[in-house]
């Protein structure tokens, strides 16, 4: 009585020179028991008897009704593919479990609201520099506009000084001007002042 060989659809697909696909339906058919792997991700295996009909035994066993292709592909010369094929479901033991499902969701979300908090830090960091920001140009504005303010006001207090300076200078120069007039309407008598402005008074004149 012979044995059995554990091997993976890969390997059934080259022992029979077949494709994957049709090694799947292969198994399926003749009811090989599978082994799950031993770890996630890990290929299933299916159990092979060492006395089931190996690649040119076709006519002495059931080898020859392995389909070498699968519905879409072009047929082999070793076989036709048979009027039907059902589809190629998989089988219980290369379904994920739920549970692995849901891990990778949870893990998913996770990832979701790690993203969404840098986001929102990102964000914050980016309000709290433009605010700086516009607190610095707030501030170089101010210390502008005192400059100008400053600079207006000593030129205003220099130009007063100077408004200050020319009226006394003005005054000065009238009193002088009062002066020379008394002078000379001393010197020259009354009739020649009248004369010469029709007025014998300084105030008349303006």
């Amino acid at each position: 009585m012979g044995g059995t060989m554990f091997l993976t659809y890969h390997e059934v697909a080259e022992r029979f020179g077949i494709t994957r696909d049709a090694a799947k339906i292969l198994s399926r058919r003749k009811g090989w028991p599978k082994q799950p792997p031993n770890r996630r991700g890990g290929a299933v295996r299916v159990g092979v008897p060492d006395n089931f009909p190996g690649p040119g035994q076709g006519d002495k066993g059931d080898a020859g009704n392995a389909p070498t292709t699968v519905p879409g592909h072009i047929a082999t010369d070793r076989s036709l593919v048979p009027p039907y094929v059902p589809p190629d479901v998989p089988a219980q033991g290369d379904l994920v479990p739920m549970s692995m499902h849901k891990e990778v969701i949870g893990t998913l979300q996770a990832q979701v609201e790690m993203l969404r908090a840098d986001i929102a830090t990102q964000q914050a960091r980016h309000d709290a520099e433009m605010a700086r920001q516009s607190a610095e140009r707030d501030a170089q504005h101010r210390e502008h506009v005192e400059r100008i303010l400053a600079q207006a006001a000593t030129e205003r207090s220099l130009w007063l000084e100077r408004v200050d300076s020319a009226e006394l200078r003005a005054e000065r120069v009238e009193q002088r001007l009062d002066q020379v007039l008394d002078v000379l309407l001393n010197r020259q008598g009354q009739s020649w002042w009248s004369k010469l402005f029709g007025t014998s008074k300084r105030s008349d004149l303006g």
